[in-house]
């Protein structure tokens, strides 16, 4: 069975390009409870030109908070963990989430 897809108007429109995600309005997946509307509206809004949200992860609940930092130091990604907070264990998962991240 095939879930209908619906399109709202965008809240604030940008510059009026079609190439912006917002400017093009939100999609709202019918039957899909999220834990808070403004949490969805925040995360939303941040996504920029071109970039999609899947079906899983618009579905998934909260597992926590990271806060990280990206940086391309010639050529190489280096990745910070500024901070971490609530983090839970995915349901069905028997490992818990680590609190020590390694050099890969």
């Amino acid at each position: 069975m095939r879930s209908r897809m619906t399109r709202q108007a965008s809240r604030e429109s940008t510059d009026g390009s079609m190439n912006s995600y917002s400017s093009e309005g939100n999609l709202i997946f019918p039957g899909v409870r999220l834990s808070s509307d403004a949490q969805f509206s925040d995360f939303l809004d941040g996504l920029g030109p071109a970039q999609l949200v899947g079906r899983q992860t618009l579905a998934t609940p909260p597992m926590g908070d990271i806060q990280i930092g990206i940086v391309d130091k010639k050529g190489a990604l280096e990745v910070e963990v500024i901070r971490a907070r609530g983090l839970v264990g995915k349901p069905g998962s028997k490992a818990l989430p680590g609190n020590l991240l390694r050099d890969v």
